[in-house]
């Protein structure tokens, strides 16, 4: 939307800094050999890091539980799967009903095999997965939707919610990402632009959930105002919001605005 354009563009984004970046940067080589393309031109690039993030995270657990294998082939399937165990009581997953997803792009079956039957993985097909991983890749962002964004597999902060998308915050990058249920990412709003002298994040969430309550209710004026009464955005930039959205534009969404609250 043309009014977030504005707001990201004067936003200077310092991305190399950040423990998202960092943590990408560390461990981004357990990535080399796949034939998948992680990057979607279409967002930018923090979210992007958010989300190669996220296949690293599963690939360096699932990397340990074929070492553990490797390393532990004289035990008993029982007590491979006790070590097994042990070790995910410090991985990150998402929980999907009673099951714990651990490697969320794979399926739900082969997470299941990985964790209640492991030595299943050296028999066809799923000796191919140290090799040809992306042979088993899911969507699984059209599998859970922004569920995988609220789990431990990313930083970021659930703000608020309706029955099509989530608000996520991370505050790493200083964005509020709006994420649909199939895992899109529908729009993303940098606070804090350049024009603001004082950057206040005292109580943060609690004036970004404000925010957001607002933009569920779609009155984009009340929302510019909004991000300007919570001390997100600049007098400066509050007023060049506005100014983005038409003369006649504006009085019809004000008209529309008065309507929605006499009803």
């Amino acid at each position: 939307m043309l009014i977030y354009d504005c707001l990201n563009k004067k936003k200077k984004l310092e991305i190399k800094y950040t423990k998202e970046f960092s943590f990408y940067e560390e461990n981004k080589k357990v990535l080399n050999g796949i034939k998948f393309n992680f990057e979607n031109h279409d967002y930018p690039q923090d979210f992007n890091i958010i989300i190669a993030n996220i296949y690293i995270k599963g690939f360096l657990t699932q990397n340990m539980i074929f070492k553990l294998i490797m390393e532990n082939d004289k035990l008993t399937k029982e007590e491979l799967n006790v070590k097994i165990t042990s070790f995910l009581t410090n991985c990150p997953y998402l929980l999907n009903g009673q099951e714990k997803i651990y490697l969320p792009f794979y399926s739900k079956a082969l997470n299941y095999l990985l964790v209640h039957d492991p030595l299943s993985l050296n028999k066809y097909p799923y000796n191919r997965l140290k090799e040809e991983r992306e042979v088993f890749f899911i969507d699984f962002f059209d599998e859970y939707g922004y569920q995988i964004f609220s789990s431990n597999f990313t930083n970021l902060i659930l703000i608020e919610c309706d029955k099509t998308s989530a608000a996520f915050f991370s505050f790493d990058f200083e964005t509020i990402y709006v994420i649909n249920d199939q895992g899109g990412l529908d729009e993303f709003i940098r606070i804090f632009d350049k024009k603001l002298t004082h950057v206040d994040r005292k109580d943060l969430l609690i004036r970004i959930k404000n925010v957001m309550k607002i933009f569920y209710t779609n009155k984009r004026i009340s929302f510019i105002n909004a991000l300007y009464d919570n001390k997100l955005i600049s007098l400066h930039m509050k007023k060049e919001l506005l100014k983005k959205i038409s003369k006649r534009h504006l009085k019809r969404l004000k008209k529309q605005e008065v309507k929605n609250e006499t009803i």
